[in-house]
């Protein structure tokens, strides 16, 4: 990776290796404790959705289907809701292999659109600007630019080298055009923190921290220490949707459950009312 090579060749024509390794070391520590952060905190609400997903295709495969041969028999229109729930597991039941195709090539479509310029562009805005999850994505990005360019520029890297290496590492195109365009106006002579400012995809944190590192010249130093306060508040942000999304996907189920038992039940009552 060009972060690699450019420290260790600066380390190298400055005689500081060893301290060099060290930074390059703590800063991939510090990348795989985010990385293992966001990882476990999607499994939860990925098993779920996928035990949901599940339970909701074997109701609708194999339980209403036996419960419609009840309905059969009955002369009696159904409502709108129940009919709409017969319809749904008569489709499911005999053209599964449509719904898995139809998956399928949406993935593979997907898949394909993203990775075009201009769909990585959209999917990338999409993702800042997404409810819940914009925030922890715009703070994920503004974290991995503060450690990078304090990790670079305390390798002895150049600031406009280090904002060509860091495009690539923050992992969002509309952020990484705004880093590329402040850094054609840094090699015209101004200073980092205005064209970041003009861009607006910055953080208010992160462009005060770096308008105080330019003034004092601590600018790796004023980096580092918003990287870790970003840090910080990404696992705690990333804690606190966990905890609010498990009792949402959970009444979420159980209100979907919910809606298509009483759909297939409600005139099975309304039968038994009519014997009796």
């Amino acid at each position: 990776q060009p972060i690699f090579i450019n420290m260790v060749e600066s380390g190298e024509a400055s005689g500081t290796l060893p301290l060099v390794l060290v930074r390059l070391a703590e800063f991939m520590e510090a990348q795989v404790r985010l990385r293992s952060k966001i990882a476990g905190a999607m499994t939860y609400p990925l098993i779920m959705a996928i035990v949901g997903g599940t339970l909701m295709m074997g109701i609708f495969t194999f339980v209403i289907p036996k419960i419609a041969l009840v309905f059969q028999g009955m002369h009696k229109k159904l409502p709108w809701y129940t009919e709409l729930v017969m319809n749904i597991s008569h489709f499911l039941v005999n053209y599964w292999w449509a719904v898995i195709m139809g998956i399928a090539t949406s993935v593979w479509l997907t898949r394909r659109y993203v990775a075009t310029e201009s769909g990585r562009v959209k999917k990338d805005r999409y993702l800042l600007k997404a409810p819940l999850f914009g925030e922890v994505v715009r703070m994920i990005a503004m974290s991995r630019f503060a450690s990078t360019m304090a990790t670079l520029l305390n390798g002895g890297v150049p600031l406009v080298t280090a904002m060509g290496i860091v495009k690539a590492v923050v992992g969002n195109e509309i952020i990484s055009a705004a880093i590329i365009d402040a850094r054609e106006n840094i090699t015209e002579g101004q200073s980092m923190s205005e064209p970041l400012r003009r861009s607006g995809e910055f953080s208010s944190l992160l462009l005060h921290m770096i308008s105080i590192g330019e003034r004092t010249g601590e600018l790796p130093t004023m980096l580092d220490m918003v990287a870790k306060n970003y840090e910080e508040q990404v696992n705690s942000k990333i804690e606190r949707l966990t905890t609010m999304l498990e009792p949402l996907m959970i009444v979420f189920m159980g209100i979907s459950v919910g809606i298509i038992v009483m759909s297939v039940f409600m005139p099975l009552l309304d039968l038994q009312k009519i014997q009796h």
